[in-house]
């Protein structure tokens, strides 16, 4: 990953999801991280660094998310098939654990090899939803944290869109404090 996606981008908290009709942009203050555009059902692309991204939704009973640039895969998102738990794998090996709990509030958390969450998205009311980072724990290819954050994103939306639960265009995230980590 080191040599495929570098150099690693500047993040300075806190990052806002902000909304259209088909696109999504994180938002550090006033400038904008990434614009994650859907393409269609199964894959949406993002680009960084003057370079284009995709990811890719593929299979039923062996569902996978592959990010792509130029037709080469990157990194592997493995779900298994009660959906609750997927394995985010890039081509260096780093793997880190998505764990979803499906409640009337939903939320995903990015796990390192540690077991230490890093990221956690959480759906706090219909019309809100946070995105807490945990700055204290390292990642050793700092360019690894956005894929996560963004790829994070790209299956909370998912989990969001099939529950029902949210109208994506009227969904506001909120500031989450650095000290203050939700539960």
């Amino acid at each position: 990953m080191k040599d495929q996606i570098s150099p690693s981008p500047e993040i300075i908290l806190p990052l806002s999801w902000q909304f259209r009709k088909r696109s999504s942009k994180l938002k550090s203050s006033e400038s904008t991280l990434v614009n994650l555009k859907t393409m269609s059902k199964n894959k949406a692309v993002f680009e960084w660094d003057n370079r284009t991204f995709s990811f890719r939704n593929k299979g039923f009973w062996n569902p996978k998310i592959t990010l792509e640039e130029n037709g080469t895969a990157l990194a592997v998102i493995k779900r298994s098939f009660s959906g609750n738990k997927a394995f985010f794998t890039f081509e260096n090996g780093n793997t880190y654990l998505l764990k979803a709990k499906n409640n009337v509030l939903i939320k995903l958390s990015v796990y390192n090899s540690d077991k230490k969450e890093i990221i956690n998205y959480r759906l706090i009311s219909k019309l809100k939803a946070t995105l807490y980072i945990d700055q204290s724990i390292k990642i050793a290819d700092p360019a690894e944290l956005l894929v996560l954050i963004v790829g994070g994103y790209y299956v909370f939306r998912m989990i969001l869109k099939e529950n029902k639960v949210v109208n994506m265009k009227s969904l506001n995230f909120v500031e989450t404090p650095d000290s203050k980590k939700p539960n």
